[in-house]
């Protein structure tokens, strides 16, 4: 489980950094989603209940969740949890309004020039929440409370069942706190495909967005060459520390298998520039993963073990290259000089600064985006926000004095690139004495 970096191989180098890409880019995957796509473009909400009972084991009679379903699942949460709920649906409200950009922008860039952007919402959006391997509210937290402050009017929401047919109800629960009210159930990759082309139920979208596993994301991407737009990858899920020796190993074991734990595609590594802490850390690891439930043990040891581990590098320096190189959805930073650190990490789709800062309070309480790009993704994309649900309209302004002082401008170039309509648009208003 302990690596020095210098030692790894080429081939343990590719699988440690394209971990989760090289599983979902498979042509294997692809084939097996393309097969579930074509049949619902073809049939509609007919192939979804199909897919659902091939691969999820589910006989559903209808898609639609109804509110009797929603007000019973409200029924039978612990008042602790509608609590919890709305306590992090609470503090994600509060962080995408503070983020959220102004609707008009307008500066003056000159004599008689202005220009800036409108922000406007996506009008119709898919959002997908992964199920099977746990329930997810904490998901649909994190992705619809963005779409609802920028304003999108439609959205639409697909979750795969559990094995009874039923939605988990803190799932539905968050649903009705959220006020929304179109919510679907049924094979995750079918959905995908219903949220591409449409059905007789669930409507064509114009963006889809939530994470899940290798056959989920690769729906996704298939639905990018419909011109539909996704982010990518949200999933599976990643971690890394950089810790020196002033980190305690307990908690770096027990923040490392809290992402570990998520599944068996998941990864978790720690990069340290001490030897003792990289022993400590890997004793603490094997005593705590003990006292897990035998589903999450074998989730984490895969982890940790075969996607992940700890890797020794020479110094923090190194461990910056490192980072910066690989990138990863989730870098926490246990160092004594930890913000000088952060500020030279530049490829992390979040950073955690400190011991203080766990992962568990990112997925369930801050209130930042915990569906974040992995596998790399990280280095191009962004976390969901408020701005993922917002597209920008150019605007601008020309006063008589700005337009004269850009006419010989517009003239010159228009003349070089062989469109004399364009300089006419100048000329005509010279003739009017609108311009000199």
């Amino acid at each position: 489980m302990i690596y020095n970096y210098h030692e790894l191989t080429e081939e343990q180098l590719h699988r440690l950094k394209h971990r989760a890409s090289s599983s979902i880019l498979s042509e294997d995957t692809f084939a097996k989603v393309s097969v579930v796509i074509e049949n619902v473009r073809k049939n509609g909400d007919r192939a979804i209940i199909a897919a659902t009972k091939e691969h999820d084991r589910v006989d559903l009679n209808s898609l639609e969740v109804s509110e009797e379903e929603i007000e019973q699942a409200w029924r039978s949460l612990e008042p602790a949890v509608i609590d919890s709920l709305k306590q992090s649906i609470e503090n994600h409200f509060e962080y995408n309004r503070r983020i959220a950009p102004p609707r008009l922008q307008m500066e003056q860039l000159g004599n008689g020039i202005w220009a800036g952007r409108k922000a406007v919402p996506l009008e119709r959006v898919g959002l997908y929440v992964p199920s099977g391997k746990g329930a997810y509210p904490s998901s649909f937290i994190t992705i619809c409370v963005p779409a609802i402050v920028a304003g999108v009017p439609d959205i639409q929401v697909a979750v795969p069942p559990n094995p009874d047919g039923t939605v988990d109800p803190a799932v539905l629960a968050v649903a009705k706190l959220l006020g929304i009210k179109n919510i679907f159930k049924g094979n995750g990759v079918a959905c995908i495909a219903a949220f591409t082309y449409g059905t007789e139920t669930i409507k064509k979208v114009g963006k889809i967005v939530g994470p899940g596993g290798p056959f989920v994301m690769a729906a996704q991407m298939k639905a990018q060459l419909e011109g539909v737009a996704v982010g990518l990858l949200y999933g599976p899920s990643e971690c890394m520390i950089i810790a020196d020796d002033s980190a305690d190993p307990e908690l770096i074991a027990a923040d490392l298998i809290n992402e570990a734990e998520h599944g068996l595609e998941s990864s978790a590594i720690l990069l340290t520039d001490s030897i003792e802490l990289a022993r400590s850390v890997e004793k603490a690891i094997r005593e705590q993963l003990e006292r897990l439930p035998e589903r999450r043990k074998t989730y984490a040891e895969r982890s940790l073990f075969a996607n992940g581990g700890i890797i020794i590098v020479e110094n923090m320096d190194k461990a910056v290259e490192v980072a910066n190189d690989w990138g990863n959805e989730h870098i926490q930073i246990v160092t004594r000089n930890a913000w000088e650190v952060a500020n030279r990490i530049n490829s992390a789709s979040e950073l955690l600064i400190g011991q203080h800062t766990t992962f568990s309070a990112i997925s369930y309480a801050i209130g930042v985006p915990a569906c974040l790009p992995t596998g790399q993704f990280s280095k191009l994309h962004s976390g969901v926000t408020v701005e993922s649900f917002l597209r920008y309209s150019a605007v601008t302004q020309l006063d008589r004095v700005g337009l004269q002082h850009l006419s010989s401008t517009i003239c010159t170039l228009a003349e070089y690139e062989g469109f004399p309509a364009h300089s006419r648009s100048i000329e005509i208003r010279k003739s009017k004495g609108i311009l000199e």
